[in-house]
């Protein structure tokens, strides 16, 4: 990723200054640089000084989020908010049937689903690929994939995972309508003990979950609230992954911290969030210190007390079974969070000041427009002023460069990865 910081930046050393600078100065300042495009302008303008071996950095630079079009097959669209530009994960490798389909983004890597019934962890910049069982080794009381439906699924809803429901029960689903959410447990270029949680659609009791180095199927684990409907899954540094019921405001919390690898479920119930007015969407996300936050996307409805669109808590966890809501109006200097379904983050944006100023919310909502006279529905972008409590702006149209013609929703990828040198 060559677009990564802010071209605008008025405190960024411009190509020209580069080349006067000392050269030992140079090679002091360059491996410290934290985003893509001062260390590419450094590099560039000094590249007369031909002898020197100018160092990677050794540290995970920052990049902005980007905007990823996830609904669509093998070619992904995204936009990039700082850059104001969109381009397509179109380099998929060739193990990856061109008709697959992205179902979430997780620690910089992608989610996909192959016709096959393979799921596959792809990174899209490094273009590395991990292949994952395909789901047909889930249970068969959960979901079968016979050869007659034509690369559609058949899925039991409501089923303990141990007992199969009656066929006339089974309902018939296409591949890109099975999975509503997906995560990582950690960036598999960390360690490849990661685990993979999956929500599947219309199956709101059981999980399914795997493994890596430990299993050889996704294996089913039930979830102890009943009709618990998850509105979001968020993976945490303390390893665990945290799920939320946003109309229930009821919780879990999946642990992975055992040396053995065993999963445990426990449940909470978050209290001191007053019932908004028509809860739109639900965000779960971990903030710069480590704590859980709670984001809820209100309708849009002006009533009181909620003369907003979005209300943001920190949870606090010290008294299980309740999580205890703590309404938050600051997340710390130069944070600012990126919330969407299945990939919300909290995010750095120090150097990026003018695209992504700071202790705001980053949101997707819905937008209508019209081109050649008919009419079409997407989403764009609404930023959320967290100190006045208000849209701090509201597009009220589709953001420059934005992909407008690749409709459903939008979700935030965040890039975690080193330099690539070219």
């Amino acid at each position: 990723m060559t677009d990564g910081g802010d071209d605008d930046d008025d405190e960024a050393i411009l190509a020209a200054d580069w080349a006067s600078l000392p050269r030992d100065l140079v090679g002091q300042i360059i491996p410290r640089l934290t985003c893509t495009v001062h260390y590419l302008r450094a590099v560039f303008a000094c590249r007369r000084w031909a002898i020197m071996n100018f160092p990677w950095p050794g540290h995970r630079p920052l990049q902005p989020p980007v905007a990823l079009f996830s609904e669509f097959a093998t070619s992904i669209p995204y936009y990039n908010p700082a850059a104001g530009i969109s381009h397509n994960f179109s380099d998929f490798p060739s193990q990856v049937p061109t008709n697959s389909y992205c179902f979430g983004a997780s620690h910089g890597w992608l989610l996909l689903l192959s016709p096959n019934s393979f799921i596959y962890v792809f990174n899209p910049v490094t273009n590395e690929l991990i292949c994952l069982p395909p789901l047909i080794t889930a249970p068969d009381s959960m979901l079968q994939f016979p050869t007659e439906l034509c690369g559609k699924y058949r899925v039991f809803p409501d089923t303990s995972g141990n007992q199969v429901v009656p066929a006339a029960a089974a309902v018939t689903v296409h591949c890109r309508d099975l999975i509503h959410l997906s995560v990582l447990s950690s960036d598999p270029v960390d360690g490849k003990n990661f685990t993979m949680l999956i929500v599947l659609n219309h199956i709101a009791d059981v999980y399914l979950y795997f493994r890596m180095g430990v299993d050889a199927a996704w294996v089913p684990i039930p979830v102890p609230l009943a009709h618990f409907h998850c509105s979001d899954l968020a993976p945490m540094r303390n390893k665990k992954i945290y799920a939320v019921d946003g109309k229930k405001m009821a919780m879990l919390a999946f642990d992975l911290s055992d040396a053995a690898r065993n999963i445990t479920v426990s449940s909470y119930k978050i209290s001191g969030v007053p019932r908004p007015p028509s809860p739109d969407a639900t965000f779960l996300l971990e903030s710069a210190d480590g704590s859980l936050l709670l984001v809820n996307k209100i309708r849009e409805v002006r009533a009181d007390p909620y003369n907003a669109v979005l209300v943001v808590f920190r949870l606090d966890l010290s008294a299980p079974p309740q999580a205890r809501a703590l309404p938050v109006a600051d997340i710390g200097a130069g944070n600012a969070l990126f919330v969407s379904e299945g990939g919300s983050g909290c995010f750095d944006v120090s150097a990026f000041p003018r695209a992504f100023p700071a202790n705001h919310v980053y949101f997707f909502r819905p937008f209508l427009g019209y081109r050649a006279g008919r009419m079409f529905e997407a989403e764009t972008l609404g930023i959320f002023s967290l100190e006045k409590g208000d849209l701090a702006a509201d597009w009220g149209r589709l953001p420059r460069g934005w992909p407008y013609l690749k409709l459903g929703k939008v979700r935030w990828l965040f890039f975690n990865l080193m330099f690539i040198p070219w």
